[in-house]
């Protein structure tokens, strides 16, 4: 008696749930709200690979427009980005997580694009030679990219990074290996090699003939066929940052937060202007007048004053580009991750 009871308690449950299912069927349609979805702080939302990366901290104009980008860290991955007329065209990929980062310093000439990246081996969990530096290490370095499609490597002749022995083989052996990441070793050459991160790479300058490399943290200017990759020269320079070479071969140069000037020979020339003494230069760019451009921080807000200045550059027609990420040059392991702002202005200081 009492299980028939039970049973017959169960099935007027079940009925009831039934009745009161099939009863709403009955009911109105829900109201559709008028909503309007907008972005606040992201020039495109969720652009799928649109968007604007969070943190940029130095530029390089390629003739037709193209702005090249990079950064330690974008928390979806374009640490090396493009853009162009204001949208962003793509971003090179091999930059982010799985032993690798991006940097501090970028650079164009007619035919790659120079990219500042770092390769670590996830606390020696990568395991692989001349692809992951030797457990404990870090190395520092250059990623040479197509300047046609910024996600392709393109190998150099000569040594891979970081490669020990027998170079012929080591270089053999990468050659024919079809991982991703050993078509990367081949395309990077190691700068510094550390047992930290802390040799970081302040700047780059690129011609077709020669790639200048600001080795911060041992006070060194280092010199590069821009071809083959191989090291041709070296010069000192205190704590130097970012390089702009101008059309006579001398280079321009952030040092110690002051602009300077070089002959190609890596003489220091005498010509350099003086900034204020609370100027804070970051950046320096020539016009194809020959104009020196010189981003700097400190001042006060005001209409065409800029929010942390971390890069200036000009294109062909002589438009100005200048990027912000909201506190200026990134220092030490300080994450500037409070949006970034790349703006670009006629020759004549119009918004463009």
């Amino acid at each position: 008696m009492r299980r028939t009871s039970l049973l017959r308690s169960i099935t007027s449950v079940l009925c009831l749930a039934f009745a009161c299912a099939a009863s709403g069927t009955d009911a109105p349609a829900p109201r559709t709200l008028d909503v309007r979805t907008s972005w606040i702080g992201n020039t495109f939302g969720f652009g799928e690979g649109t968007w604007t990366q969070i943190n940029i901290t130095a530029i390089a104009i390629a003739p037709d427009e193209r702005v090249f980008t990079n950064a330690p860290w974008d928390e979806s991955g374009a640490e090396a980005s493009v853009y162009r007329d204001g949208q962003m065209l793509g971003y090179a990929g091999g930059t982010h997580g799985w032993g690798g980062s991006g940097g501090n310093a970028v650079a164009v000439n007619s035919r790659y694009v120079y990219v500042a990246v770092g390769v670590g081996n996830e606390r020696g969990r990568l395991v692989k030679p001349s692809i992951w530096p030797p457990a404990g290490k870090q190395w520092t370095g250059v990623s040479r990219r197509d300047i046609g499609d910024l996600k392709r490597p393109v190998p150099f002749d000569g040594a891979a990074p970081g490669a020990s022995g027998d170079l012929n083989a080591t270089m053999k052996a990468l050659t024919t290996d079809k991982d991703p990441r050993a078509v990367m070793a081949r395309s990077f050459l190691s700068v510094n090699e550390t047992d930290d991160d802390k040799r970081d790479i302040g700047g780059f300058a690129a011609s077709d003939a020669l790639l200048y490399v600001a080795n911060t943290a041992i006070d060194l200017i280092e010199v590069y066929d821009a071809q083959s990759m191989q090291k041709k020269a070296q010069f000192a320079a205190p704590k130097p940052g970012k390089l702009a070479l101008a059309a006579d071969g001398t280079l321009w140069a952030v040092i110690e937060s002051n602009g300077a000037h070089y002959a190609a020979s890596g003489e220091a020339l005498k010509d350099a202007p003086q900034l204020s003494p609370d100027s804070v230069a970051v950046d320096v760019a020539i016009d194809k007048g020959g104009r020196l451009l010189v981003a700097g921080g400190t001042g006060k807000p005001g209409p065409k004053r800029f929010n942390g200045p971390t890069g200036v550059g000009v294109d062909a027609n002589g438009n100005v580009y200048v990027s912000c990420n909201g506190i200026g040059p990134q220092l030490g392991k300080l994450s500037a991750s409070l949006g970034a702002m790349l703006e670009s202005y006629s020759p004549e200081g119009a918004l463009r």
